[in-house]
């Protein structure tokens, strides 16, 4: 028997940049944590390679082109030198990178993890941390007044 094959992608809002700059950071950092494989748009193949085969991360993002764009290739290529992790997506919203362009990013990443066999399962990261933050504290308050 078959295992369902998942792909994550991250809620996301569309209309705030500076939100889904902080939301697109933040769910790959925590698809990183749950050793996903990451896709991009420019992925073409939805094959996994993480530990668990059957799940994936799915992640719009600006690629190449679009932050040369924005940016400049020197400025890009800077960043990169640095290696400072999500600089270039925070200056590509800043200096007005298309957010729309994520958008359909989005729903292209969508469709064809429909279209290869996947159930798309869109995740709100930041909500389940929030949750996992409130679990832990209230863990913490229940064995600080266990003691």
């Amino acid at each position: 028997m078959s295992k369902t094959k998942i792909a994550y992608l991250p809620v996301l809002n569309f209309n705030d940049p500076a939100d889904l700059c902080s939301r697109l950071l933040a769910a790959e950092f925590d698809m990183m944590e749950e050793g996903l494989t990451i896709f991009h748009q420019e992925d073409y193949s939805l094959c996994p390679q993480a530990d668990r085969e059957n799940e994936v991360g799915l992640l719009p993002w600006p690629n190449d082109e679009d932050l040369v764009n924005v940016l400049g290739r020197r400025e890009l290529e800077d960043i990169r030198t640095f290696d400072i992790e999500g600089e270039a997506l925070e200056l590509f919203f800043k200096k007005g990178g298309d957010y729309k362009l994520i958008e359909s990013y989005w729903n292209e990443l969508f469709e064809r993890a429909n279209r290869t066999g996947f159930k798309v399962v869109v995740r709100d990261f930041e909500k389940e941390n929030s949750m996992k933050e409130a679990l832990k504290a209230e863990r913490q308050r229940w064995l600080d007044n266990v003691e």
